[in-house]
Formats: structure tokens, C-alpha cells, sequence
């Protein structure tokens, strides 16, 4: 009998282990193996310490198993068995050393990963490593269950007294959910911002926990899901667990543990990565704001998007779910038109308490300003315009608060010579360097690199190095000349690397002891805050003009997510867009929503469907990868001519991305489009095959469903 093993690396094919007729068990072998992803035992962990209790152990497909890959221990998972005459060939094979003290991988979950495999193109064993990185760190945790965690019937009593109350249109749009998922269909949640989407996601969990199966809610940023971890434990208590990237490994550790090991339910809060977790009894999955961009996984591989995962995942293992967005993207929307959706519509904010009001956005107000006429009639002071300031100072008087939107962060993102031109550039990216003036650095926001800021140029020598362009940083130091009375705030990617100073700012903002908050588009991501009033965004066709066939999608997103941040709890707010496209098409759409009360995206879908684009086909995107550019040309050409010999492809490229070179690699990228039909997976398998030797080696990435 051999054991097929997955292992965590990149190997195409079968990896086949000899199984012992006695296999040990040994409960404290974990403690030898290393703590990163799947990775090798320690020598000392190959044999049991004297004194261990010792046992036979009968081997099953999922069983965690340690065995040797080339020159490296690994802990692996039993896939499947076969016998010797089921294969062409058996060459000499080694032998599983031990089984592991790891509750078995369930057949669900090893389905999982072998159909994210197969979708974004890449080999399980990536997936795997994604999946559990933590799972073989057991033996540093204690397995019993919390002597504080109540039993299932006093958890249940206790969950009956914590259901929110509704109000009738959330009640309505609740009992059209739980219709849907009667009739086995998945659904997606169109509720205005405001509107209480959150209470449906907390009466519906409660309903699945009741049944004795677990929740598990995502949220795009890990900062907003910090919001909700104290709104989610009032009510869920110490079976809620947090799972993102800023857990701590023993943490994560815990929570792959408990959910592997102990009955549940529970209630699981995580970015992207918890969809991977190994669930028991998973019976409601909720993507919310499931149009952002941070559920795509960019690097490494499996490059996958949370959103579509997490139909996967529902369909393999019979699983409820729910999408829930105000803006929801076009493919939900293209879903609903294949009937694959269920939609139910929440068109009524929610002020507490069980009361509404109708008309999602009349209560709310647009303002265009534009820049250009304001700067030619003298009525800018620095990124602000007066109309601006008036209407900033007006709201601060009355004890409200504002936000404003920066999308860059950062006091400048570029720094040039006023004498010859020369900008200063990154050693390693095609990118400017960002001038942060908090530390007198330069740096690169791609690949980290920094330097001191100095004001003599390398290139002509003259001391005329000057920052232009604004930054957030650069916003803060404005509005603090501007409203020196007031206090300000800066939330960016540069204070969110400090987990403390990232809690301060949210919880201060939230008291309303910051007036006015500043920030990239991580403050657009779903927050309540009680006394916003005014949000302002300052440069918007720096949004509005990028060039992808997302682009307007993705403004209009990111601006209705912002209408719908001022005003809330039955106040009416206000949105100010400074631009200096006040005509664009996005813009006149934002108006008519907030007059019209809905979402026309009938107009751009079909100019989707007429150049067949996504969500109308599917898209690919391959990257040749060089350390010269004269090596990446020369790849780019090699795959050219690989692609031209695959029929029926319809390929562009190669081209230079926006930005052709990233941490010293020179970048050549193709696009290719298949249709949506029955030869969809066929095709991309034959392009995976066509090209995976290049994969293999480091040459090329393959990006399913890029964004």
C-alpha cells in the first residue's frame, strides 16, 4: 500500500510514501517541528523520547504524517492510497516516519484546495501552505477546551438574549435571506451604507450557532475588523476568534488548533486568509463589502480572490452564503443575472432601535468643486479650496467631525531638481521616491527602500531637490495651519504599521476627540463613526483617471462608500469632491444615485459585455520576469511564441505595466481572454501546461482573475 502525500511546495504530479505496517504516535513529536509553514522536523523529532507512551496508529487519508522530500523533513497530509499495480511505475519510495497528533484534514477541505489548484492555476501544495501555515505548532498549545467556555446549551440561552433588534425593512430583508438559503441558493445583500447590514449578519449567525455550526464573517481590512471585534464579542462572547495577519503566529496557531480539535460553534472574524481555516461544522460563510479590492491575494500564489473562493468553498461543503456590499461588484451583479444569486435589497438606512427612514442618500448632499476655476480666481489655499474650508469650519463649530481623503500617502510622491529635471528615483523600481518629511526620508512604497533626503542632486549637483505633489502627510500639516484649534489626525499605511498607534487614532477619532481625520482609501472601508458629518475628497481625478476597465467601477465604489460614511444615524451629511474633472461620468452617476436612490451600472455593464470583458469572459494575466531587460524582452518573445501555437486564444501583449521593473525584476505582462463556456478550465489547463516549466522556474506568474 502507498500513501499519496500533499506537502507544502511547488511539485507537479504524485509524491508517494511506503506505509509501514506500524505507524507510532507520539503526542509531544510537534514540539522538534519548525514553526514556520509546513515546514521540516527537527533529526531529534524522529524517534519517541523514553518514557512516551507508545501506540499503533491506523493511518487515513487526511492523516497528518511526517515523512522526508529530497534533503528536508516535511508534515504532510495522506491525500489518498493506491496499490502497487494501480501505477505505471514504483520506484524505490521511502517510508512515512510517523503519524502526527493532528486531528485529521476532513475530505472537504482536501477538495478545496485541490479546486482552488485547478482554478487559479497553480499546485496544491501552495495551497496547502497558504491554508496552514500553523497547523503542525499544536504541541506548544494546551488541547483541552477553556475551563471559562460554557457549555453548548448555557451559550445557546445566553445568544437568545443578544439578538439585535430590526427594523422592519431589515426584518424583511432577513426573512428573504433565510428563504433563499432554504431554497438552497447563495445570496447577495444590496444595502445602502447605513442601513444595518450588520445586525442581518448577527441575527443570521446566531441562527447557524444555534444549529451547532460555525460562522465565518470576512472583512477586506484588518483595521476594520478590529471596529467590530467589540460590537461581535458583546454578543458571541469567548467563542469569537480573530484571524488576520497582525494575529501573532502562537495566536493563529489557537485558532487552527481549536477549530480543528474542539466541537464549536463558533464565530471565526478574519481577513482573506480565514477562508482557508480547517472548519468542522461551517454552515454560514459572510463576505462583507465583498467589491474590495484587498479580498484579491496578489503574491504568492495561489493568487485567489476571497469573494469567488468563497463560493467554492460553499458549494463543496453545502455551506450558506451570504455578500454582502452597498456597491457590489459587477461580477455579484452578473451572478444575480445567471440566477447563481439570490438579491435581496436593503434600500432604507437603520438609526437603531428598529427605526429607518426612507430614501437611503436624500438625507445627504454631493458637492463638486472645481479646482481649476478655483485656482484661476484665487480661491485655493494650498489643497484646499475656501468653499472647502468654510464648510470644514462650519461643521467642526457644531461639534461634528470630518474626513478627508488623500489617496497618497506619504508629504510628497515626488521629489525633482528644479534645475535639471532629474527626479530621484528608486535603485531597485521604476518609481519615484516618496518624500516623508516626519523622518526626512526618501523612500519606496514597492520594495522599502529609503535613503536620507538630501537637497543636492546627483545628477547636476546644484542643491534644488524640492518635493512636489501632496501627500496625506502633507494634508495634516495643512489642516493644522489651517484649524490650529482643532485636533488632527493622520490614519495611512504609515501609521497602521504601529498596531498601537493605529488603535489610538481609530479610538480617538471615535470618541471625537480628533476633529479631522486624514487618510488614503483605507478610511472608505466601512467604519461608523457616530459624529461624521463632512467627508471631502482632494484630487479625485487621481482616482477617475486611471487606466484600467475598472477604473470607473471602482470610483464610483469608493465614493458612494464614502456618501454613505457622513450622516449617519439619521443626520444628513455631505460629501465634497474637489476635482478637476467635474464633468466626469462618475461624478454625474454619484448625483443621480443620491437623487434617484439607485445604482446604474446597466450602462457600463454593457459596454463590459460588447468588448467582452470581465465579468463577461474570463482574464488572465501572465508576467515574464527578467534581471535585465534585455533577458525579460527575450522571455517575452519565448512566451509569445509559446501562446501563438495554443488555438483559439485571444492574446495581448507583451507590453511594459505601468510599473516594468519591481525589486531589481524587469516586467513584460500579457493579457489573455477566454470565454465563459463549457472549454473554460480545459483552456486554462492547457495554457498551464503550455507554460508551467517557465512557472516552475521562477520565470513567469500566472494571475487568474487579476484586478
Amino acid at each position: 500500500m502507498f500513501a499519496e502525500v500533499i506537502l507544502p511546495v511547488k511539485f507537479h504530479g504524485i509524491i508517494l510514501y511506503n506505509v509501514p505496517e506500524d505507524l507510532v504516535l507520539v503526542s509531544d513529536i510537534c514540539k522538534d517541528v519548525h514553526t514556520s509553514a509546513c515546514a521540516s522536523a527537527n533529526e531529534s523529532a524522529a524517534a519517541p523520547e523514553g518514557g512516551l507512551a507508545q501506540a499503533c496508529r491506523h493511518i487515513t487519508e487526511g492523516s497528518w504524517v511526517k515523512v522526508e522530500f529530497g534533503k528536508a523533513k516535511y508534515a504532510g497530509v495522506v491525500r489518498r492510497f493506491h496499490r502497487t499495480n494501480e501505477l505505471d511505475t514504483v520506484h524505490k519510495l521511502r517510508d512515512i516516519t510517523l503519524v502526527l497528533d493532528i486531528p485529521p484534514v476532513p475530505e472537504t477541505q482536501m477538495s478545496f484546495w485541490e479546486k482552488i489548484a485547478e482554478y487559479y492555476l497553480c499546485t496544491v501544495g501552495e495551497v496547502m501552505k497558504a491554508a496552514l501555515p500553523n497547523m503542525i505548532r499544536f504541541a506548544d498549545l494546551e488541547h483541552a477546551q477553556e475551563d471559562s467556555r460554557n457549555t453548548f446549551s448555557e451559550y445557546c440561552e445566553s445568544l437568545k438574549c443578544r439578538r439585535p433588534e430590526l427594523s422592519e425593512p431589515q426584518k424583511e430583508a432577513y426573512t428573504g435571506i433565510l428563504a433563499s438559503f432554504r431554497d438552497g441558493r447563495r445570496v447577495l445583500l444590496e444595502g445602502v451604507t447605513g442601513s444595518g447590514k450588520t445586525e442581518i449578519y448577527i441575527s443570521l449567525a446566531i441562527d447557524t450557532m444555534l444549529s451547532g455550526k460555525s460562522v465565518l464573517m470576512l472583512e477586506p481590512e484588518i483595521s476594520l475588523s478590529k471596529q467590530l471585534n467589540a460590537r461581535l464579542k458583546s454578543v458571541f462572547g469567548d467563542r469569537l476568534l480573530l484571524y488576520n495577519s497582525k494575529v501573532t503566529p502562537a495566536r493563529k496557531a489557537r485558532v487552527q488548533e481549536t477549530l480543528s480539535r474542539e466541537q464549536g460553534p463558533f464565530f471565526v472574524l478574519g481577513t482573506r486568509s480565514a477562508l482557508l481555516l480547517p472548519f468542522r461544522e461551517l454552515g454560514l460563510i459572510v463576505v462583507d463589502e465583498e467589491h474590495d479590492n484587498s479580498y484579491k491575494q496578489e503574491d504568492p500564489a495561489p493568487r485567489y480572490n476571497a469573494r469567488d473562493v468563497s463560493i467554492m468553498l460553499s458549494a463543496i461543503g453545502g455551506v450558506n452564503l451570504l455578500l454582502g456590499s452597498a456597491t457590489p461588484s459587477y461580477e455579484s451583479l452578473y451572478n444575480v443575472k445567471l440566477g447563481k444569486l439570490a438579491l435581496v435589497q436593503l434600500t432604507e438606512k437603520y438609526y437603531g432601535t428598529g427605526t429607518c427612514k426612507n430614501s437611503s442618500n436624500a438625507d445627504s448632499e454631493i458637492t463638486l468643486i472645481d479646482t481649476l476655476y478655483a485656482r484661476r480666481t484665487h480661491q485655493m489655499k494650498g489643497s484646499f479650496s475656501q468653499q472647502l474650508i468654510n464648510k470644514i469650519r462650519k461643521v467642526t463649530h457644531e461639534g461634528q467631525q470630518v474626513l478627508v481623503l488623500k489617496n497618497r500617502r506619504s508629504y510628497a510622491p515626488m521629489v525633482e531638481c528644479s534645475e535639471c529635471g532629474e527626479p530621484a528615483v528608486c535603485p531597485h523600481c521604476n518609481v519615484m521616491l516618496s518624500y516623508h518629511k516626519s523622518d526626512n526620508t526618501l523612500r519606496c512604497h514597492y520594495c522599502e527602500y529609503s535613503r536620507t533626503f538630501e537637497k543636492k542632486c546627483r545628477k547636476c549637483g546644484s542643491e534644488s531637490m524640492v518635493p512636489k505633489g501632496t501627500g496625506t502627510e502633507k494634508i495634516e500639516e495643512e489642516l493644522e495651519q489651517l484649524f490650529p484649534e482643532l485636533s488632527i489626525g493622520r490614519f495611512d499605511a504609515d501609521i497602521t504599521k504601529s498596531k498601537r498607534e493605529e488603535e489610538k487614532i481609530l479610538s480617538a477619532f471615535d470618541s471625537g476627540e480628533i476633529k479631522i481625520l486624514t487618510g488614503t482609501q483605507m478610511i472608505t472601508k466601512g467604519f461608523d463613526f457616530k459624529g461624521l458629518k463632512l467627508v471631502a475628497v482632494l484630487g479625485a481625478e487621481q482616482i477617475l483617471g486611471l487606466q484600467d476597465f475598472r477604473a470607473d467601477e471602482k470610483a464610483f465604489q469608493m465614493f458612494y462608500q464614502l456618501l454613505g460614511r457622513a450622516g449617519r444615524r439619521g443626520q444628513g451629511g455631505e460629501l465634497v469632491i474637489q476635482t478637476t474633472w467635474k464633468d466626469h461620468p462618475v461624478l454625474s452617476r454619484l448625483k443621480d444615485v443620491c437623487r434617484n436612490n439607485m445604482i446604474p451600472a446597466e450602462e457600463e455593464m454593457s459596454q463590459r459585455k460588447n468588448f467582452l470583458f470581465p465579468p463577461y469572459s474570463r482574464l488572465v494575466k501572465i508576467i515574464a520576469r527578467g534581471f535585465t531587460e534585455e533577458s525579460a524582452d527575450a522571455l517575452a518573445q519565448e512566451i509569445r511564441d509559446v501562446l501563438d501555437r495554443i488555438p483559439s486564444l485571444e492574446l495581448t501583449g507583451p507590453f511594459n505595466p505601468q510599473i516594468d521593473r519591481l525589486r531589481g525584476v524587469h516586467l513584460k505582462c500579457f493579457y489573455i481572454k477566454f470565454a465563459r463556456n463549457k472549454d473554460l478550465a480545459s483552456n486554462k489547463r492547457r495554457l498551464y501546461e503550455s507554460l508551467r516549466e517557465y512557472v516552475d522556474k521562477g520565470r513567469l506568474i500566472i494571475d487568474v482573475d487579476p484586478l
